[in-house]
């Protein structure tokens, strides 16, 4: 195992690095649930908090809501509030990242809408909710 960890065919840092890259960029998930499943892979401690050092759970939970406003765009309130909540949920976010996210991605959400109908005819930003 040492000759392996050596050679850089073991490489448990640049692994946690990856594995929370690709969190990132297709399920983003909370800091505490990327926690959990490094350690569940067998990461060590110090290597988990150092890779998750840079995580912010208010950014991550509005990428989250950012990667759905397609499926939930026309929505009124509650649906919206319901769908996107569970999907935060899902993901380990606490219930007051949940709610000012989601109440967050709502406002910009309507006044994306508004600013449209009222002639300001911007590209479609759902993906780059202001959270």
């Amino acid at each position: 195992m040492a000759f392996l960890e050596r050679s850089g065919f073991v490489d448990d840092k640049a692994f946690a690095h990856f594995w929370k890259e690709s969190r990132r960029r297709l399920g983003p998930r909370s800091v505490a649930m990327i926690r959990n499943e490094l350690r569940r892979l067998g990461i060590a401690r110090d290597v988990i908090d150092d890779t998750v050092s840079d995580m912010d759970d208010d950014k991550e939970a509005c990428r989250a809501v950012g990667m759905i406003t397609n499926r939930v765009k026309g929505s009124d309130y509650l649906s919206f509030n319901k769908k996107a909540g569970g999907y935060l949920r899902r993901r380990g976010f606490s219930y007051a990242i949940i709610k000012d996210t989601v109440d967050k991605a709502w406002d910009a959400l309507a006044n994306s809408v508004n600013g449209y109908e009222h002639g300001n005819h911007q590209k479609d930003q759902s993906k780059d909710v202001p959270c």
